[in-house]
């Protein structure tokens, strides 16, 4: 899932961890392995995401000059990146709200 591996991939790195989780129901490293998967598969759903944004470009798309001629304005264009980079960002938020609780879990076990 390290995004510096170039043999690796999110989806990958998420069946290796679902595979662990089952071989491991109790394994030492279970909290720590499911903050991972689901750190992972927000990251998968933003990179899905995007993807879906790419591909949703017109494929009649006119180039002329270096300059892109879409069917969306600038501004719509900017108004969508806006608005898909506030919803990264409130997922991002939560799974960090989540890490935090997993790091005062495991900080105070009997507590």
């Amino acid at each position: 899932m390290d995004p510096a591996n170039d043999r690796g991939s999110l989806s990958d790195g998420i069946s290796r961890l679902d595979a662990y989780l089952a071989a491991n129901p109790n394994g030492m490293y279970r909290d720590e392995a499911t903050l991972l998967r689901r750190t992972a598969a927000v990251a998968q759903s933003v990179n899905n995401t995007l993807r879906v944004t790419i591909d949703s470009v017109p494929v009649g798309t006119v180039v002329k000059d270096t300059i892109v001629v879409g069917s969306k304005s600038r501004d719509e264009e900017i108004a969508s990146l806006k608005e898909q980079l506030a919803k990264s960002k409130d997922e991002l938020a939560k799974v960090s709200a989540e890490l935090e609780r997993i790091k005062k879990r495991l900080a105070n076990p009997n507590g």
